[in-house]
């Protein structure tokens, strides 16, 4: 049976309520109008034991166009594997992505950089989540991995901080775990 756990550490830098509320402001009034992959990059090394310790990263950073009326959200997603009682340094599997969402935005909208990047990591990495998990589902099946599934994400985790990870212990083919459900009468 896999176990996933989520692992964080705190934000860098703590948003202050200026920042915050800015950024809630695009969360309301911003419209997605592309996403594209921008890179990407994967190696399985052959002699690979398994099942894998499986560690998600992510970072994302947020831009505005210079005529200010669309923003970017990009954000960068790491995955590596390592077996289980191993102190290697380098991974045996190895698959990395950057994607970038382009939002709308009004004219009028008055924003900075820092909630830009705090909109990036949130928001940006919500709606990227599923290209990613696709991206990694996709590569494990060429390479020979059956059944690598990302977790889905969780709202808490973007709120996490820069860096955070998920981690999962799986044996590649096997199903994750399942949570039971309301009883329904």
């Amino acid at each position: 049976m896999s176990k996933t756990k989520a692992l964080s550490r705190e934000a860098d830098a703590v948003a202050d309520s200026s920042t915050v509320d800015t950024a809630k402001k695009l969360f309301d009034v911003v419209r997605i109008v592309d996403v594209g992959m921008a890179d990407c990059r994967a190696y399985l090394h052959r002699e690979a034991s398994r099942p894998l310790l499986l560690s998600i990263r992510r970072d994302a950073k947020g831009s505005m166009s210079p005529d200010r009326r669309k923003a970017c959200a990009q954000v960068h997603f790491i995955l590596e594997g390592r077996p289980e009682e191993s102190d290697k340094k380098d991974a045996d599997l190895f698959m990395e992505a950057t994607f970038n969402a382009i939002y709308e935005v009004p004219e009028d909208l008055e924003t900075n950089a820092d909630a830009l990047n705090l909109f990036a990591h949130t928001n940006g990495t919500f709606n990227l989540w599923p290209y990613w998990r696709e991206f990694v589902q996709t590569m494990a099946a060429r390479m020979g991995v059956p059944g690598l599934t990302v977790p889905t994400y969780r709202i808490e985790e973007a709120f996490s901080g820069p860096g955070s990870a998920a981690r999962t212990r799986r044996k590649p083919g096997t199903p994750g775990p399942r949570k039971k459900g309301p009883k329904h009468r």
